[in-house]
């Protein structure tokens, strides 16, 4: 199944435009990134983004964990300029264009590695799993939070995802993509054999719920070895 793996253009401001006023949608992710960041018990680890997007993510780790390096990756030219301006205050942040299925091994390593909404773009699940393999320094901690193919749905959570869509109500190119985002996403089984796959990870825990958007995401939690 092709995926369109990056959002440019307009249609990324309009994502920008509905990530910054709905930084509420970021909370559960970030708890689970902060209680892993404490298990490193590292007063200053390094966390990569993959897919970093306009760097929400990033802005609000930054307030949590003021002594971490915190690096974004992402390959839209788009939401880098956004980023870059986001963060334009923050000393410890780094923004790279880059495809991050293209990154080499000895580009930068890191202790924890995350991912938010962006796997589920990817033609080549594996292939984003071992970059972040490879970016990972050993022990390390790797947290992806994706969205799941709508099959993977009950008929009541595929309700509440009707719901949050109308609710949206976003501008249309932004709309569209969420469907399709959605549409093609990896079923839950997808995600799991494609972490599995990789032997240099260990699965440690899968969480599927409701983050805020109404409808369930996939948070895949895996250390490396």
């Amino acid at each position: 199944m092709k995926r369109r793996e990056s959002i440019q253009g307009k249609t990324a401001l309009d994502f920008h435009s509905d990530n910054k006023s709905n930084l509420e949608r970021y909370d559960e992710f970030l708890d689970v990134v902060l209680s892993y960041a404490k298990k490193l018990n590292k007063p200053n680890p390094t966390i990569i983004d993959l897919g970093c997007g306009s760097g929400e993510t990033e802005l609000l780790l930054t307030k949590k964990l003021p002594y971490a390096t915190i690096i974004g990756i992402d390959n839209s030219k788009t939401m880098i300029k956004l980023a870059k301006r986001l963060l334009k205050d923050c000393p410890r942040m780094k923004i790279y264009y880059k495809d991050i299925n293209k990154l080499k091994p000895d580009f930068l390593h890191g202790d924890l590695i995350i991912s938010r909404h962006t796997f589920h773009r990817l033609n080549e699940l594996k292939k984003g799993f071992l970059t972040m393999s490879r970016l990972a320094n050993k022990n390390a901690f790797l947290i992806n939070n994706s969205f799941v193919n709508l099959k993977s749905l009950s008929v009541k959570e595929f309700e509440k995802w009707i719901d949050c869509f109308i609710e949206r109500n976003n501008a249309p190119l932004n709309q569209k993509e969420w469907v399709l985002a959605h549409f093609n996403a990896p079923s839950v089984k997808e995600y799991v054999k494609a972490i599995k796959s990789v032997k240099s990870l260990k699965l440690i825990k899968i969480i599927v719920n409701d983050e805020g958007y109404g409808c369930n995401t996939i948070k895949t939690i895996a250390s490396k070895k």
